[in-house]
């Protein structure tokens, strides 16, 4: 069995000991767009906070389509240790250093978000 995931909405999975495209076999360190919204992702300083860890600031690739959000936080003191747009299969999320996790949904994911999410 391979190990498969997900990068910017790509699939990838674990072949020779690195991390690859399915269809390409191009390692993930290639570039790709967000499969869904095809924009690049932004490079963010960021402060980086883990519980337990020292906290540091790193530069992180973030999905366009979010990074107006996480920077938002990230500006305002509520730091971030990883966020995705979904693209385009699922809704989005941003998980706070303190263990909340924000979920990004579109206007038509709106019903479905807040069902889920009711209780």
């Amino acid at each position: 069995m391979t190990a498969s995931s997900q990068s910017t909405g790509w699939r990838i999975v674990w072949r020779d000991g690195r991390w690859v495209y399915s269809d390409t076999l191009e390692p993930i360190s290639t570039h790709r767009p967000c499969r869904n919204c095809r924009k690049d992702a932004v490079l963010l300083k960021i402060k980086h906070a883990r519980p337990g860890r020292a906290t540091r600031f790193i530069k992180a690739d973030i999905d366009a389509c979010i990074a107006p959000i996480v920077d938002a936080l990230n500006q305002a003191g509520i730091y971030t240790i990883g966020s995705c747009c979904g693209h385009g299969r699922s809704s989005g999320s941003i998980v706070l250093a303190d263990g909340r996790e924000m979920i990004i949904c579109t206007d038509t994911e709106r019903k479905s978000c807040e069902e889920s999410n009711e209780g």
